[in-house]
């Protein structure tokens, strides 16, 4: 442990409990200007996406919305809805992967399942190559979703 020795009027060495709990107070202080000097010259943004507002009364043939801060040349959109206590892979099983478009566009149309019972979607930006699990009727997304995607959205209906 750190300690301050101070000297005596009588040129004696002496240790004091003060000079213990002052020299963990510099050193605390020390260290926390410390790890605060980290610099960086720029912050990497994660990648959002937008979705075009929408409700369910105007929830028509399709979602919609664009990508931001990422390349569209390497990510695909995926896009599951709740319906009811289920999830399913839109817009069907057999396309489970939207490409987006050279304005960061893209849209998911909303076959094979009945608009008025979807109550969620989830919508991940996926690398292009990833094949996203289909799904359903199951009662989650596999966790691997979050794991392979550069972001997500979820809507509430």
């Amino acid at each position: 442990m750190l300690a301050f020795i101070f000297i005596d009027k009588n040129n004696q060495i002496m240790e004091s409990v003060f000079a213990r709990y002052h020299a963990l107070l510099i050193t605390f202080l020390f260290c926390t200007i410390l790890s605060s000097c980290v610099h960086t010259d720029h912050e990497i943004a994660r990648p959002v996406i937008s979705v075009t507002p929408f409700n369910t009364s105007n929830l028509n043939e399709s979602i919609a919305g664009q990508i931001h801060g990422a390349d569209v040349q390497l990510y695909n959109i995926a896009v599951y809805a709740k319906v009811r206590s289920g999830w399913y892979t839109l817009p069907n099983r057999d396309s489970p992967i939207i490409s987006i478009s050279n304005d960061k566009r893209w849209v998911c149309e909303l076959s094979g399942v009945k608009k008025e019972d979807i109550t969620k979607v989830s919508i991940f930006l996926v690398p292009n190559g990833y094949e996203p699990p289909i799904l359903q009727g199951q009662n989650i997304i596999p966790i691997k979703m979050n794991l392979m995607s550069a972001s997500k959205k979820i809507i509430v209906l």
